[in-house]
């Protein structure tokens, strides 16, 4: 449960940033797209947290990893690092757009 909470707390605050980094890049604002490849990268980060905390807590009771290690959430990870890579060739090749 507080793996849970805490978990939900950053991605309230996630949620909050992406309304942020959405006008920034509604705007055309030169950092715009940073801001969006950090929240990306959040959003990594914070979902690996999730997972490895939630395998150490369920692993303390004795269940297997395989209750957390679902297809959907490595489906979900895989999403999120194939949508970095593809943001950082897109924002690349678009630099030219974000320069208010």
């Amino acid at each position: 449960k507080p793996v849970d909470i805490i978990c939900g707390i950053c991605f309230i605050i996630l949620a909050a940033f992406a309304i942020f980094v959405r006008f920034q890049l509604a705007g055309f604002k030169k950092n715009g797209p940073k801001f969006y490849l950090g929240m990306l990268i959040a959003s990594i980060v914070v979902n690996a947290f999730y997972i490895i905390s939630a395998i150490a807590a369920v692993s303390k009771v004795g269940e297997s990893a395989g209750a957390i290690l679902t297809p959907a959430t490595i489906a979900s990870c895989i999403a999120l690092i194939v949508m970095l890579v593809v943001n950082i060739i897109y924002f690349k090749n678009r630099s030219h757009i974000f320069v208010n």
